[in-house]
């Protein structure tokens, strides 16, 4: 449940950042630092959330690996089949529910597109064009990635900076937002029910 929470205010985190650099772009005027320093704000939360997010999934990924990892279990001597079966469906949703968050944690701690200090625009956008090449063979290149490279490849006087991604970005969010709304209360009504059980 603290691993769900802790994504949650991610996500949360990232759609704000997005929101507040579309904001910013739609205001825009030629040489606005206030664009410059949106998109260098965007890319370091990235960078942050990148981090965060891996250490989460490898967090995961030890609860699930280790075998001393148990829910409450009922006393060796209890042959209650009732008690013994919630105990073994609450195992099950821990195991999906950790699926659930390594794949949407993986999700965002996808590499950030940043421009080497002798790299062209055109250079960051052969790597995108390179990468989506790899994703038709059956990689993936997902919405975030592809909002990093437009808006290190996008020139001030184009209308249209990233915009599209953004959006796209944003959406992609709002839904994980959303989801994890709702793996969230589902975690917290299982808990609810387990703790309900053992007071009888």
């Amino acid at each position: 449940m603290d691993t769900c929470e802790i994504a949650k205010d991610v996500i949360s985190r990232l759609r704000e950042n997005v929101a507040a650099l579309q904001s910013a772009i739609r205001r825009r005027r030629k040489g606005d630092s206030v664009l410059e320093s949106s998109v260098s704000d965007y890319i370091q939360l990235r960078r942050k959330t990148r981090k965060d997010a891996r250490k989460l999934v490898a967090q995961l990924k030890q609860q699930m690996g280790n075998h001393n990892y148990k829910l409450p279990a009922a006393d060796q001597g209890d042959d209650d089949e009732q008690f013994s079966a919630v105990i073994r469906v609450m195992r099950e949703v821990n195991a999906a529910s950790s699926c659930v968050l390594q794949a949407l944690l993986s999700f965002v701690a996808t590499p950030v597109f940043r421009r080497e200090k002798k790299q062209s625009k055109w250079g960051i956008a052969s790597k995108l064009v390179m990468t989506r090449k790899v994703a038709a063979v059956g990689c993936e290149v997902n919405e975030i990635q592809a909002a990093d490279v437009a808006l290190l490849v996008g020139e001030g006087e184009k209308k249209q900076f990233g915009t599209n991604e953004l959006e796209s970005v944003e959406r992609c969010f709002k839904e994980i937002e959303d989801g994890l709304e709702g793996v969230f209360r589902r975690l917290i009504k299982s808990r609810a029910s387990l703790l309900n059980i053992l007071s009888q």
